[in-house]
């Protein structure tokens, strides 16, 4: 229980931190750490959308062929189209952008994080007098939510086009009925608890990562044991979050 409460701890202590970083974004004492967020943009936020819609493609593809045969043999098109499109946004999309954040964006925090820590960077931020979390983390923190909500909706919005394009070659539904058999059953709700998931799996990634890369030991030898556990521990946590949340709102 110890670990866990520290991590807790911590969530709160970023969360704050990162508040911190926004209310003095335009000042001169965030300087470094605001070039931090903008360098960290484009490959944080737009260079993973080639992979994410590789990604988005093939859930839609499996969807859309494994749901093909019911929708010729029952000829239920309505119910069947409103399923993939449920699963789609409700599910698959938020725990695959979860595990590509914690896979991915998570880790490359914690291994960059636990680097600083060996070169003792954090040290002379301590030395001086300079919050480590809010210098290095608070950053990231801004970038994680952007990039989860970014994903997000584009992952959504790709399995979405693809899935009908599919259903309308194999001729089974044409694409205008798809669109409207969507808009009709999707709601602000379902988009809403999309970009719930998102932000809480990025929440604990982040804590995840943050906690982990600053808590490195003296030896390089444990930045390996850190991205296994990151890793690791990020995949847990955001499939644990997809399952309570589902549970909740059901």
């Amino acid at each position: 229980m110890q670990p866990v409460a520290l991590v807790l701890g911590f969530a709160v202590t970023l969360l704050g931190e990162a508040l911190m970083f926004l209310a003095t974004f335009a000042t001169r004492r965030t300087t470094y750490a605001r070039r931090l967020f903008w360098r960290e943009l484009v490959p944080t936020v737009l260079s993973p959308l080639p992979l994410i819609s590789t990604f988005a493609v093939s859930l839609a593809v499996i969807l859309a062929i494994e749901m093909q045969q019911l929708l010729a043999r029952l000829a239920l098109e309505r119910p069947l189209i409103d399923l993939v499109a449920t699963a789609i946004i409700r599910h698959f999309a938020p725990l695959l952008i979860g595990v590509f954040v914690s896979s991915r964006t998570g880790l490359r925090l914690a291994v960059k994080l636990g680097s600083h820590v060996l070169r003792r960077d954090v040290d002379a931020l301590v030395l001086f007098g300079i919050s480590p979390v809010r210098f290095l983390v608070a950053p990231f923190a801004w970038l994680f939510m952007i990039s989860v909500v970014v994903l997000s909706l584009w992952c959504t919005g790709v399995a979405l086009l693809a899935a009908s394009l599919i259903l309308d070659f194999e001729t089974i539904v044409p694409v205008g009925v798809f669109w409207e058999v969507v808009e009709e059953s999707i709601n602000l709700g379902d988009l809403g608890l999309n970009l719930t998931k998102c932000l809480l799996a990025a929440l604990a990634v982040l804590t995840l990562a943050a906690y982990n890369g600053l808590s490195v030991r003296e030896r390089s030898g444990d930045l390996s044991e850190l991205a296994v556990r990151t890793t690791t521990h990020s995949i847990l946590v955001v499939i644990l979050i997809e399952v309570i949340v589902t549970v909740l709102t059901f």
